[in-house]
């Protein structure tokens, strides 16, 4: 079926955004149409001209396409659809994170200090923000690590707790997914 076939009785899809994006995934909304449709095709296109497409109910106006390739580029289009006829698609270019930090590293523990350290992920992140707390009492710390850097010491920590730790990577508005670990000083 040809896009546009119908098209003066159905209104193209607007305010198509991009809500979120994961290093794996990307959320999308747009505004329903006017009148009746029943349904909204959803198709994502990488580079390569690899598509994917679902069809989303009448009355639902998001969608999250989950299991996509990091780092990579995507072109998104919205078609309203009713029987036999189609809107004009609406469009939009989505970018799915940098991939994973794969693991922390502890090293040089002592009673209250510890060097948490990870590899750097492809591509370079603008910052990394390590949040760790005591598992059993305790607010949420934050430190801010440069992009460039894979490191950071920690001091001032309490001898004989056990720590969760969550390292994220940032480039742009796009956080990676988070990497876990623990460790007791």
């Amino acid at each position: 079926m040809n896009a546009g076939i119908g098209c003066e009785h159905l209104d193209r899809p607007l305010g198509l955004t991009l809500t979120a994006s994961s290093n794996t995934s990307i959320s999308l909304t747009w505004t329903e149409i006017r009148g009746p449709v029943d349904h909204y095709r959803v198709t994502h296109t990488t580079a390569l001209g690899v598509s994917s497409e679902v069809k989303i109910p009448s009355g639902s106006h998001s969608v999250t396409f989950n299991n996509l390739e990091p780092h990579r580029k995507y072109n998104v289009s919205v078609v309203a659809e009713r029987g036999w006829q189609q809107s004009y698609p609406s469009t939009i270019e989505g970018l799915t994170g940098p991939y994973s930090i794969e693991e922390l590293t502890f090293s040089d523990i002592n009673v209250s200090s510890v060097n948490v350290s990870w590899q750097r992920p492809t591509p370079a992140a603008d910052i990394f923000i390590l949040h760790y707390n005591p598992r059993n009492n305790g607010d949420t710390m934050n430190v801010t690590v440069d992009g460039t850097e894979t490191y950071t010491i920690l001091s001032n920590l309490k001898p004989g707790e056990e720590y969760i730790f969550t390292l994220v990577a940032i480039q742009g508005t796009i956080t990676s997914e988070p990497v876990l670990g623990t460790f007791t000083t």
